[in-house]
């Protein structure tokens, strides 16, 4: 049971699952930016480029503009692209 990283008594440890947290990688290239070194952060912005068709196709049903959809959990090669009736699923 998690009640919050105050109180735990499970030596934290974190039942994350197999996909890609945002905010768990981004805290680890947040370095480079003041240590002046953005060649490498390559890796880190190449990887939401390579998303970025699926970013693209994820948010185009819902929003009905040219927009990207970044989740904060997706798997490392991208957000699945669901099919083009989802949003009328959540219509009532």
């Amino acid at each position: 049971m998690n009640t919050g990283t105050l109180f735990r008594s499970d030596e934290n440890k974190a039942h994350w699952g197999g996909q890609h947290w945002l905010w768990n990688t981004a805290s680890e290239y947040y370095g480079l930016f003041a240590a002046d070194a953005l060649d490498l952060m390559e890796p880190y912005f190449g990887m939401y480029r390579r998303w970025l068709p699926n970013c693209e196709a994820a948010a185009r049903p819902a929003v009905g503009l040219c927009r990207a959809f970044y989740p904060e959990t997706a798997p490392f090669n991208g957000p699945k692209v669901l099919p083009m009736t989802w949003p009328r699923s959540f219509k009532t």
